[in-house]
């Protein structure tokens, strides 16, 4: 891959995060206005709670995410939290190169 294949494939990962998020917001969003208007949403908590731990819905999580995961290669155990520490640290004085 060229840089600015990574460049573009990264911008691309950026871009449906993004829109995941968007997604996902949106349904928090809906759940927080139905409770704001007391509007009866019996056993909404549990329905939810239950979701999460689908099968179903891990399955497919997992089958829409291995074209990615088989191409990238494995990180480091300790990255994910250099990764949060880097994030939270950040403060980009220009464009990426």
């Amino acid at each position: 891959m060229t840089d600015q294949e990574q460049r573009d494939f990264i911008r691309f990962l950026c871009k449906e995060l993004k829109a995941y998020s968007r997604e996902l917001a949106a349904y928090q969003l809906m759940v927080a206005t139905l409770k704001a208007r007391g509007i009866q949403a019996v056993g909404l908590e549990n329905l939810l709670a239950e979701c999460r731990t689908s099968e179903t819905l891990r399955k497919k999580i997992d089958a829409d995410f291995q074209p990615l995961e088989e191409i990238l290669p494995p990180a480091s155990e300790d990255f994910a939290e250099m990764a949060k520490r880097l994030l939270s640290e950040w403060k980009p004085t220009g464009r990426p190169n």
